[in-house]
């Protein structure tokens, strides 16, 4: 087997990786300690480092989507795969992410905030929502 067939396996089958459902608990877990740090303590959200379209939003919205994505995205993942569980969750973490990435780079916060959310997060999402809705491996093609 070489390197092209095992590329192309992972790119057919993409929503049956086990990594992707530990993506999607990661999702969860990040946003409900984001929920409860920002609960205990008021300066884990700030404009500075999320941009001012974030901050316009309450902290518990961006955890709840984000546990909202994750969750539904994992639920979907489970054998069989659940194809529009799958692209309902990966299509409210795209949104986040997209949102996220605009605010921190267009308003006022860390590049840097912006370049993963934007660059790593929001692809990942989107391949994912991709494949749910089109991808090779799905029963009409």
């Amino acid at each position: 087997m070489n390197v092209r067939t095992i590329v192309s396996d992972v790119w057919h089958e993409w929503l049956g990786q086990p990594v992707l459902r530990l993506i999607a608990i990661q999702y969860v877990l990040i946003g409900a300690a984001f929920w409860i740090e920002s609960s205990l303590r008021g300066d884990a959200f700030s404009a500075d480092v999320f941009g001012r379209f974030a901050t316009s939003f309450r902290a518990e919205l961006w955890a709840a989507s984000m546990m909202a994505g994750g969750g539904l995205t994992y639920i979907g993942l489970i054998h069989p795969p659940n194809r529009g569980m799958v692209a309902f969750g990966s299509a409210i973490s795209l949104g986040q992410f997209l949102a996220l990435a605009y605010s921190a780079i267009h308003t006022g916060g860390e590049l840097v905030i912006g370049l993963y959310a934007s660059t790593m997060l929001a692809p990942l999402s989107l391949i994912t929502l991709w494949k749910a809705l089109h991808g090779p491996d799905h029963p009409s093609s």
